[in-house]
């Protein structure tokens, strides 16, 4: 999502962060659709890491810890005798911040 609208076919600047990962993914991108009205919404073909890793690395990575973390909540609640109850809080599988920038 974007608090702008982008145009197909924009070539963009990506930082994407997870308070599960030490580390943002810093990669280039370029826009392959749209939806009008706010907020917007794009999908984006990666085109490339600027940060050092693959996009694919920095997703894994994060999956890997989204699932390490359901699985510790798992644990916890088994040890508390509720293993077979849901916790009635709703998270969201991920949670990602994304900043966006037209290159330029």
């Amino acid at each position: 999502m974007t608090s702008r609208p982008l145009k197909v076919g924009a070539l963009l600047k990506l930082r994407i962060a997870s308070e599960r990962l030490e580390s943002d993914l810093e990669a280039a991108g370029q826009v392959v659709w749209t939806q009008a009205g706010s907020p917007f919404r794009a999908g984006i073909c990666f085109t490339g890491a600027t940060s050092g890793m693959s996009a694919a690395k920095w997703f894994e990575r994060l999956m890997a810890a989204e699932l390490s973390r359901k699985a510790a909540e798992v644990h916890i609640a088994a040890n508390a005798g509720d293993g077979d109850r849901c916790t009635g809080r709703e998270d969201p599988v991920l949670s990602i911040a994304a900043a966006v920038e037209h290159a330029e």
